[in-house]
């Protein structure tokens, strides 16, 4: 569990760079309406990465929430990315969300599916990137459901 919490933690520092290149953020109006499914961690543009994760364009201070039931394994700052959450399901199936402006959860809370994880910064054009793990290997949702 250690070493594949490490492997998500590793692949986040990856990431780091694809966050910090400016993106322009959506117009409100562009915005799709709430999703009611619990696999979308925060409303806004989603686009794919080239490491099989999302990174979603969304409004300032939006609610992020997990998109499966879980055990927290990490909550807390991340280089200079903003808060960031790595949740363990059955199956050491992790889902790592990077960007949060605040977090409302601790290391070690068993956590339902659609559950606040916290909320975006208040800055302008704020992303969450958002990947889920198997094995130190990124998943598709798709691939979660079969």
């Amino acid at each position: 569990q250690k070493q594949a919490l490490q492997l998500a933690t590793l692949n986040a520092t990856h990431l780091a760079a694809q966050l910090q290149v400016p993106l322009q953020s959506p117009p409100t109006s562009a915005l799709p309406p709430p999703s009611t499914s619990n696999l979308r961690p925060v409303q806004g543009q989603t686009l794919p990465t080239d490491d099989d994760g999302t990174l979603t364009l969304t409004q300032p201070a939006a609610p992020v929430v997990t998109v499966m039931a879980g055990k927290v394994a990490y909550a807390g700052p991340f280089q200079n990315l903003g808060g960031l959450v790595i949740t363990e399901s059955l199956g050491h199936v992790y889902a790592v969300y990077v960007g949060l402006g605040t977090l409302t959860v601790a290391e070690g809370q068993t956590l339902p599916a659609g559950h606040p994880l916290g909320t975006m910064p208040t800055t302008q054009h704020p992303r969450l990137y958002f990947q889920i793990r198997r094995n130190g290997k990124p998943l598709t949702l798709n691939s979660l459901r079969k």
